[in-house]
């Protein structure tokens, strides 16, 4: 038996524009925009149970994802990747000159947000704090509840790093992760859209709670968490 990720039905009134990920539409926080057919849209209402998506269409701001990971890229590959901006490179393994070349050009690009044991924050051009996890998307994921007080809930997440709120100090940034360290036995779940549950086989057969509990746990990767939160002991 195979399974893959569901794909939804974009419809505008009656008329279909495409289809989409089921990760384009879990966003929870804030306006759901996608961007589908060369056009910016708004997502005004899922019908999870038809796998169906309605949309009306808006000035800009959507965004495309496309799923070559079904749960995006994990600890392990994330953190090997951060090894090899750091100067590892695979064993037994002949690059080419183009290869080299290009390896070249991504550790001097990135090479100034990793740091083996060292906490790297990141002041972007708008102010916002990025910490540089290099944790996988579901240990990022799982960090955001963890650090409510420092992780902005309103940012669609990635593998590699995680805005902070703007406003922190770099002492206030530092004191918080020392106290998750500290407070490892409270691991908060995700947030689940509950309209995301009937898409649960035997959904109707779970109190809400539970469904929802179950829907959270699949979703956080609470050892890559742990492991990214011990390797930032070191002041910046």
């Amino acid at each position: 038996m195979f399974a893959s990720p569901p794909q939804f039905r974009v419809l505008a009134g009656r008329r279909e524009i495409g289809s989409v990920g089921v990760e384009v539409l879990l966003d929870t926080v804030g306006t759901r925009l996608i961007l589908l057919a060369g056009r910016s849209w708004k997502v005004t209402h899922i019908d999870w149970r038809r796998r169906q998506g309605f949309v009306e269409e808006v000035a800009g701001g959507g965004k495309a994802k496309w799923a070559s990971f079904p749960a995006g890229l994990s600890f392990q590959i994330a953190s090997g990747m951060k090894a090899v901006v750091l100067g590892e490179l695979p064993v037994g393994v002949d690059l080419s000159r183009r290869a080299v070349e290009a390896l070249l050009e991504v550790r001097a690009d990135l090479d100034a947000f990793a740091d083996p044991d060292r906490l790297v924050l990141q002041r972007t051009a708008k102010g916002d704090w990025r910490w540089w996890t290099w944790g996988g998307l579901a240990a990022n994921r799982t960090l955001a509840p963890w650090l409510p007080d420092l992780v902005d809930p309103t940012q669609r997440l990635n593998e590699l790093w995680l805005r902070l709120h703007a406003d922190l100090p770099g002492a206030d940034i530092q004191a918080g992760l020392a106290r998750a360290r500290a407070n490892l036995s409270v691991r908060p779940l995700p947030p689940v859209d509950r309209d995301a549950l009937n898409g649960l086989k035997f959904s109707e057969s779970l109190p809400p709670d539970l469904a929802a509990d179950t829907a959270a746990r699949r979703l956080v990767a609470a050892d890559g968490a742990s492991a990214v939160l011990a390797a930032t002991t070191a002041a910046p």
